[in-house]
C-alpha cells in the first residue's frame, strides 16, 4: 500500500491508521514523504503497527505524486501496489474483492475502488471515467451523486484515479511506472491507458470502498 504525502497533517495519521486496520494482513505499508515542513510523518511514529510492517521514505523535496510513486514502487515488494492518496480512509474489506478479481483473472492489470465522499459517505466521489467523443474524460459519476447501487457491478472503465487503485506489479514492470512529465494530475490516465495499450483491463471493484 503506497501513500504519497506532501504536508499532509492528522490527515495522513488517520489514513494509515484505516490501511492497518485492514481485514488482509499480508501486506506492507509504504509512505513516501515529498519533503513535507509539517509534522505528519512524525505523527506516524506512536501508531500501533499491528504486526503490518510500515516504511517511510523521505524525499528532500517535493517532487510530485508520479515521482514520488515511482520511489515507492521500487521499494515495494508485494504482487500488488495499492496506491492511495493521503486524504482517504479505506474500508477494512477495501483489499479483499480487487485482489480476488485480479488473482482469479489474468486479464485485469488494474482495479479502481468505490470513492465515496468523506463528509457524506452515501454519496459517490468517482467510480471511473470513460472517454468521450471529442478526446476528454467523462466520469461515470456525478461528484457528489448518491451511491443507490447504480455502480455495484464490476465493469470495464477506461482509467482509474490514484486516490485508490490497485496495479499488478507485473504490469509495471512492462509498461514502466508512472510518466513523471506529468507532474501532478492525469498521470493515472496515462498509466491506465498503457495497461490497456498491452491488452490488459482496467475494472471498478465496487466493494472496495474508499472515503
Amino acid at each position: 500500500v503506497l501513500i504519497v504525502n506532501f504536508n499532509g497533517g492528522e490527515r495522513l495519521r488517520r489514513c494509515v491508521q484505516s490501511v492497518l486496520k485492514s481485514h488482509l494482513r499480508n501486506i506492507e505499508v509504504i509512505v513516501v514523504d515529498n519533503g513535507s515542513t509539517d509534522a505528519s510523518i512524525s505523527s506516524l511514529c506512536n501508531l500501533p503497527k499491528e504486526g503490518i510492517p510500515l516504511k517511510v521514505i523521505k524525499n528532500s523535496k517535493n517532487l510530485g505524486p508520479a515521482a514520488a510513486r515511482n520511489v515507492g514502487i521500487a521499494a515495494c515488494a508485494g504482487k500488488y501496489v495499492a496506491f492511495l492518496d493521503n486524504d482517504t480512509e479505506v474500508d477494512p474489506g477495501w483489499l479483499v474483492e480487487p485482489l480476488t478479481i485480479m488473482d482469479n483473472d489474468l486479464t485485469v492489470g488494474a482495479c479502481q475502488s468505490k470513492l465515496l465522499l468523506m463528509s457524506d459517505p452515501r454519496s459517490l466521489d468517482y467510480v471511473g471515467d470513460h472517454l468521450g467523443p471529442y478526446g476528454f474524460l467523462i466520469q461515470r459519476a456525478r461528484h457528489g451523486e448518491r451511491d443507490n447501487g447504480q455502480f455495484d457491478t464490476i465493469e470495464e472503465i477506461l482509467t482509474a484515479k490514484s486516490a485508490s487503485m490497485i496495479v499488478r506489479r507485473a504490469i509495471l514492470e512492462k509498461i514502466g511506472t508512472f510518466d513523471e512529465e506529468y507532474f501532478i494530475y492525469l498521470e493515472e490516465t496515462d498509466l491506465c491507458w498503457r495497461i490497456w495499450l498491452r491488452g490488459l483491463r482496467v475494472l471498478l471493484a465496487p466493494t472496495s470502498l474508499v472515503y
